[in-house]
């Protein structure tokens, strides 16, 4: 390797792909990426552009937030047409084939700011992001044509509309509905579903609705699910771009007016405030930890155990807080977790688990009491403040008077001074013992 590529290769960030790398297949399919809304919503995929879980989706909100989260978009088909041969940018596994394998055209790929994908051949270059905004349920799609030709996009929305557990097959009685207003489009295949508005500037807007079959999920295959599933398409996007210009496609829940130019960049400049100690490992850790702080619904604020699948858990949030929130200073959420489990404690025990649907949380953890009176002290340690008297004292006495008296699920401390519980029906610690 010469001199020059090795100086190249110590500059360029980890959360870089090269072509080179990309053109490992099942490698690129194996590394995800994962951006969130801070309500519980999310996008997800793969550094290739496949789909291999029934998880990745563009567009998953939580409708309510936090917890119950929605497959409306799949993903989008995407071709470019230059020099009058058209090329596949998207990669979509079927059961039977791959078609496109935009994934071969791949020549570069980046996490930072946002998921970014270069596509590149002899003919043409096109550079797609994604990003997801904070308090803000909606996914904004940027392409660029980055080559020095005009070329032609045309793009198809893959739409899902299920709970983001599940697959769907083709449903006749959906309604096929599609109302067309100048960028901005709409449907609600299913009356239990919000309006899903898709807007796309600067393109031509054909309905078409179509259903694409037999899409499969191999890691879902590896895990035993179900991992066939078919999507509607209700249009095409057709945009020409001479070098230089840009195309959106924005997803959301409500009308997305204005340039989503401002929207990217405030999201950009709100994500920098996390680079700023120097540390490159510190400073992505804690971009990254910001995924899952998260508010919502009833509640000032949660901590989620993990994405795709995972909700609020009690446990997890406590031995967590002090790493996603207080070491990057984020105080206020860190607050605010504590007192929202402080506040919906039940005979000194907080909850230990929400359920997808509403009804009421779970309280059967003999542990995360004490992880919360934990983290309080490591709360009041961050502040540099540990002996100043914690405005939660009041339900950290009323734990350990439960505690001592004896509460839920057999808890309590017995003649001997250990604390024990449990029943034949009930888990109580991490270790599900």
């Amino acid at each position: 390797m010469a001199e020059k590529d090795v100086v190249a290769a110590e500059k360029r960030s980890p959360l870089e792909w090269s072509a080179e790398e990309l053109a490992d297949t099942a490698r690129a399919r194996s590394l995800e990426w994962l951006e969130t809304d801070g309500l519980g919503g999310f996008a997800c995929g793969t550094v290739s552009g496949a789909r291999t879980r029934k998880y990745h989706g563009w567009y998953v909100p939580a409708i309510p937030p936090p917890r119950r989260r929605w497959t409306l978009v799949a993903g989008c088909e995407e071709m470019v047409t230059a020099q009058d041969e058209t090329t596949g940018i998207s990669t979509q596994i079927y059961k039977d084939t791959v078609y496109p394998r935009g994934e071969e055209t791949l020549a570069g790929f980046r996490l930072d700011p946002f998921p970014t994908w270069t596509h590149a051949t002899d003919r043409f270059t096109v550079e797609r992001s994604l990003a997801l905004v904070r308090d803000r349920s909606v996914t904004v799609v940027r392409y660029v044509n980055r080559g020095a030709s005009e070329i032609g996009l045309r793009v198809r929305p893959l739409l899902a509309f299920r709970g983001s557990h599940a697959v769907q097959r083709e449903d006749s009685e959906r309604d096929a509905s599609l109302e067309v207003r100048g960028e901005m489009s709409w449907v609600r295949p299913v009356p239990y579903l919000p309006r899903l508005y898709l807007r796309a500037i600067g393109a031509r807007t054909e309905a078409d609705p179509t259903w694409y079959r037999s899409f499969w999920y191999p890691i879902e295959t590896e895990r035993g699910y179900d991992a066939e599933e078919d999507l509607w398409s209700p249009l095409e996007w057709n945009w020409t771009l001479a070098p230089g210009a840009e195309g959106w496609v924005l997803f959301s829940l409500e009308e997305v007016a204005g340039d989503p130019v401002h929207l990217v960049e405030a999201e950009r400049r709100r994500r920098e405030v996390f680079a700023a100690t120097g540390d490159t490992l510190f400073d992505e850790l804690a971009r990254r930890a910001d995924a899952f702080l998260v508010e919502g619904d009833h509640r000032d604020g949660a901590i989620l155990a993990g994405y795709p699948w995972f909700a609020d858990w009690g446990r997890d949030t406590m031995i967590a807080a002090p790493g996603l929130a207080l070491a990057a200073g984020r105080y206020g959420p860190a607050a605010r977790v504590l007192n929202t489990s402080a506040a919906m404690r039940r005979d000194g025990l907080i909850p230990n688990r929400f359920a997808d649907e509403e009804g009421e949380p779970e309280f059967g953890t003999i542990d995360a009491p004490l992880w919360f009176i934990l983290a309080i002290e490591w709360f009041g340690r961050a502040r540099r403040n540990p002996s100043r008297p914690s405005p939660l004292l009041g339900t950290v006495r009323s734990i350990l008077a439960a505690y001592r008296q004896g509460t839920r699920y057999g808890i309590g401390v017995g003649s001997d001074g250990l604390l024990a519980g449990g029943t034949p029906d009930m888990a109580l610690t991490w270790m599900d013992a």
